[in-house]
């Protein structure tokens, strides 16, 4: 008898198999457990920073939507997403445990927390992207929006705006480098499974930050750094040059090494990664 082969079928971007995965348990304490489900909402944020201005919520509480005509990003972007496609949520919490001086702490936790989830789909390599998206093989999947009330000298209340790639296959051009969940894996996937992944990743990042492991964040927010240790292109206000990543301060500031051995701190709105793409 000959010998029999099995030839793999190869997708395009926007053909998906099916849904591989079935819905993943809830396993927070907090996170998640208080909920408002909505058709559509111009901003989830937005939305959540009304209802606590009206009313008093747990700790934890999320805001999930399927259409946000609205949805913010860093700088004044907006997130654009296909209705019912990807996940498009908002967190509260209330670090008021945190000082005023290390509030960058929750865009690390925050940003690992995303990363985790994203990792608990796929098989390649999870990075960040300084200050806060996340990125696989160069594209960006999530991107991250925290909103912190400060009171005195702690940090009141922080909403935390998360959008998510998970089913988009076809992305508006002005979109740079996209990706998501579905195309990096070929499968669709259940938005309520990744939902719920990210709420039990959100908690436990939380915890381990109340508990004190502050130094174990870190060094694990810097390890998984996009471009970290590679020669790179950036920009400034004064054009493009090449450089790599050194540091992030514990303020939230980007350290690059320039080609002259120089390392320049620089601020969000001062410098500009220039994409491969």
């Amino acid at each position: 008898k000959g010998k029999q082969f099995i030839v793999p079928v190869k997708l395009q971007r926007d053909q998906l198999l099916p849904v591989p995965d079935m819905t993943r348990e809830l396993t927070t304490l907090f996170t998640g457990r208080r909920r408002f489900d909505l058709d559509s909402v111009a901003s989830t944020n937005a939305y959540l920073g009304d209802l606590l201005r009206r009313e008093s919520l747990p700790e934890g509480a999320l805001v999930c939507t399927t259409v946000q005509p609205e949805g913010r990003g860093q700088q004044g972007t907006r997130w654009l997403s296909a209705p019912g496609k990807n996940l498009l949520a908002s967190f509260y919490f209330r670090p008021d445990f945190l000082p005023l001086s290390e509030v960058f702490r929750l865009n690390e936790i925050f940003s690992l927390a995303v990363s985790d989830t994203v990792a608990s789909f796929i098989t390649d390599e999870v990075q960040i992207k300084w200050p806060n998206d996340i990125y696989v093989n160069g594209e960006k999947v999530a991107g991250l929006l925290i909103e912190n009330t400060i009171q005195g000298s702690r940090i009141g209340a922080s909403i935390l705006g998360v959008g998510l790639n998970v089913n988009e296959t076809m992305f508006p051009a002005e979109l740079p480098n996209p990706v998501s969940l579905a195309v990096l894996t070929r499968h669709q996937h259940e938005i309520e499974s990744v939902v719920i992944e990210l709420c039990n990743h959100l908690e436990h990042r939380y915890l381990q930050l109340k508990q004190g492991k502050t130094e174990s964040l870190r060094q694990e927010f810097i390890a998984r750094q996009y471009r970290r240790g590679v020669w790179a292109l950036f920009s400034d206000s004064n054009g493009t040059f090449r450089a790599r990543f050194k540091d992030i301060t514990p303020e939230g500031r980007l350290c690059l090494e320039h080609e002259d051995g120089s390392v320049v701190k620089y601020d969000l709105k001062s410098i500009r990664y220039v994409l491969d793409c």
